[in-house]
């Protein structure tokens, strides 16, 4: 039992991949000609430990084709880059353009005195299925601009890629090229530019309107047949009212503020195309010195440009904010002004106000006496005379 016992925990120390002290992802799949990052997290103990990226089935005789320096500065080794990062306890392996041959186990390693460290990785390199990949679907404002990116295998660098727009004809349905990367520019507002080391190219779309709606194409040309990624466009009208808005900061002597000053005009597109609302606000900052106080004066007028112009609505509101010493504390106090400008339309006077209600209650009055009389007098004729009542009666 003893010896049994023995070789169970030198089985746990020779095997690293039991060890808690160095994780990993046990498989990872990335697509032929792209890149694949694996990272691999140790404990706190290991921070200054030599870390690298071990490829073969086998721990005890996996080949090291990348490793560190017990620093955090990257490392290079042909298409491999490996970086290690101590604030997060873990390291990075990095595997650009992938092939096949580069599938199969792997293992993160620290080296360290005695057996190292290991963690197996399955990586799988998946075949070229994508070739051309971007949005499906995209969105423009009217008077706007657009652009969006197509990314390809790098297999595809020297082939010429190109933006296309479909146009339905009586028998069949063919794709305008609009630009292409040789230089062939059917269409002004239409750019095209490649990035060959990110495997892409970019379509951008200028000063859209509502015909540039449709189905398009990003293309890459080939002798047989060409490949294509289907993009719809749409292009959503631009918004139903302008607003235009200055703002003016100036500074009065007399007597000593600041002004500013805020004009906006907003136009609504619709059947009366004059129709506008135009607003203006003043902010006036003052020092007032007895007492000693800041006053903030806010003035607003609105005025709607209609079949009345001169309809307006001003609004004033003072703001003073004042230090009381006995208790110590601010003041602020806020006063609201609102006045109504109409052409042909004067407030009513108070005085005229409380006249009007009082003859209203006095005419109500008099109603209600004029209806008590009425109903008491028709009472008093439907109700038989005392006579009457004696000889009923009496029968």
């Amino acid at each position: 039992m003893s010896l049994w016992r023995n070789w169970m925990l030198l089985t746990w120390v020779l095997l690293p991949g039991c060890m808690s002290d160095l994780t990993g992802p046990k498989a990872l799949s990335g697509f032929l000609g792209r890149s694949l990052s694996v990272r691999c997290r140790y404990d706190a103990g290991f921070r200054k430990y030599v870390k690298y990226w071990c490829k073969g089935s086998s721990w005890s005789s996996c080949e090291i084709v990348v490793r560190t320096t017990g620093s955090e500065e990257e490392r290079t080794a042909s298409r491999l880059f490996i970086k290690d990062n101590h604030s997060r306890l873990e390291f990075t392996v990095r595997l650009e353009n992938l092939t096949q041959e580069d599938a199969g186990i792997y293992w993160c390693g620290i080296e360290r005195a005695g057996s190292d460290y290991g963690f197996p990785v399955n990586i799988t390199v998946l075949p070229e299925t994508w070739r051309l990949t971007g949005p499906v679907e995209v969105h423009g404002y009217e008077g706007k601009s657009l652009s969006l990116r197509c990314h390809y295998q790098q297999t595809f660098d020297n082939n010429t890629k190109s933006w296309c727009k479909m146009k339905e004809g009586v028998f069949f349905s063919s794709c305008e090229s609009l630009i292409s990367s040789d230089g062939k520019v059917n269409m002004g507002r239409v750019s095209l530019r490649e990035n060959k080391k990110g495997h892409y190219f970019q379509v951008t779309m200028d000063s859209l309107n509502l015909d540039d709606s449709g189905v398009y194409h990003c293309v890459i040309e080939r002798l047989l047949r060409n490949i294509r990624h289907r993009v719809n466009v749409t292009v959503i009208p631009a918004s139903s009212s302008d607003s235009e808005e200055t703002t003016t900061i100036s500074w009065q002597s007399e007597p000593d503020l600041f002004l500013i000053t805020t004009t906006q005009e907003q136009t609504t597109k619709q059947s009366s195309p004059d129709s506008s609302v135009d607003s203006e606000e003043t902010t006036a900052i003052s020092w007032q010195s007895e007492p000693d106080l800041f006053l903030i004066t806010t003035t607003q007028e609105q005025m709607t440009k209609q079949s009345s112009p001169d309809s307006s609505v001003d609004s004033e509101e003072t703001t003073a904010i004042s230090w009381q010493s006995e208790p110590d504390l601010f003041l602020i106090t806020t006063k609201q002004e609102r006045t109504n400008k109409q052409s042909g339309f004067s407030p009513i006077p108070t005085e005229y106000l409380i006249y009007g209600l009082f003859a209203l209650k006095t005419l109500i009055f008099l109603g209600l006496v004029i209806a008590i009389i009425w109903m008491h007098r028709r009472y008093n004729q439907k109700r038989p005379s005392a006579a009457t009542r004696q000889e009923n009666a009496a029968q």
